[in-house]
């Protein structure tokens, strides 16, 4: 990968890979950091020890994501966030229906590994944001005790 480098004469040279990533669209600022954020999400459970131990998972978005995510594909890379997809490797073939699967059922497999019950529809909030983040992602899950466990991922 080419990276950028300031010549003397003050001009920078830069790649198209430093330019653009891979995601799924058709905005990838609505696609590829809430599919990362998901992802994350589920690893950290399964890191934590406490994967096995959730019983239901919900999704919130926030701001923009709130105001635009259903219409630019948020809903569907979170989906494949927590299925344990990345942006790079995601099969853009399967997703729509993978994810509809996952609306219809009302479940997830969270990393492809632990069933879970799953909202159909994600709740939005166009217009709470935290702070300066216009572009925010809410996910928490409960456990067998019906104990709410949120995190934020901005």
């Amino acid at each position: 990968m080419h990276s950028p480098i300031s010549g003397d004469d003050g001009d920078v040279t830069i790649s198209v890979f430093d330019l653009f990533s891979i995601g799924i669209g058709p905005s990838s600022s609505h696609t590829v950091g809430p599919m990362r954020a998901a992802r994350i999400f589920a690893t950290g459970l399964l890191d934590d020890g406490v994967l096995d131990q959730v019983h239901r998972v919900r999704v919130e978005l926030y701001g923009s994501l709130g105001a635009t995510g259903h219409g630019h594909g948020s809903d569907r890379a979170v989906i494949m966030g927590l299925l344990g997809e990345t942006p790079e490797t995601v099969d853009t073939a399967t997703l729509p229906s993978r994810a509809a699967e996952v609306r219809e059922q009302g479940r997830i497999a969270l990393l492809g590994k632990h069933d879970v019950a799953f909202a159909h529809r994600m709740i939005t909030r166009p217009l709470v944001a935290s702070g300066h983040h216009r572009i925010q992602l809410g996910i928490s899950h409960v456990d067998a005790l019906d104990r709410r466990f949120d995190q934020i991922q901005r």
